[in-house]
């Protein structure tokens, strides 16, 4: 399951919020990807569309240490869209799910210092 949240801005700006907020909270950014300039170097046609893949080894390294396979979805990604109405959402998966998907168990302090980080990026990043 993924969060999906509607955006005041367009994808670009959405972004460069989330980059804003994130960096100002020394989270590492690993990649920023632009889908749709990938497509047009393939000669197709994608409505703007953007993922971020970021992390903090301080808070993601215990997910890790409880199993390591979660490492195929660890660092995590952020994605920001624009739908064929022009509207432009943000989107991040579930941690608890995430967690729960590779039986990671007593780690809640770390999980909701986690979510209370995303969820205070996706406020900055998408309101006015």
């Amino acid at each position: 399951m993924i969060h999906s949240f509607k955006s005041n801005y367009d994808v670009q700006t959405t972004m460069d919020r989330v980059l804003e907020f994130l960096k100002s909270k020394n989270v590492h950014i690993m990649a920023r990807v632009d889908h749709s300039q990938g497509a047009k170097q393939a000669n197709l046609d994608l409505r703007p569309t953007q993922t971020l893949i970021f992390g903090s080894p301080l808070l993601g390294t215990h997910l890790m240490l409880k199993n390591q396979a979660i490492a195929v979805d660890l660092p995590l990604k952020l994605a920001v869209w624009q739908d064929e109405d022009g509207q432009v959402f943000l989107a991040h998966p579930d941690l608890d799910e995430l967690a729960e998907r590779y039986g990671i168990k007593d780690i809640e302090p770390i999980l909701e210092k986690m979510k209370q980080g995303l969820d205070a990026c996706v406020a900055y990043a998408i309101s006015k």
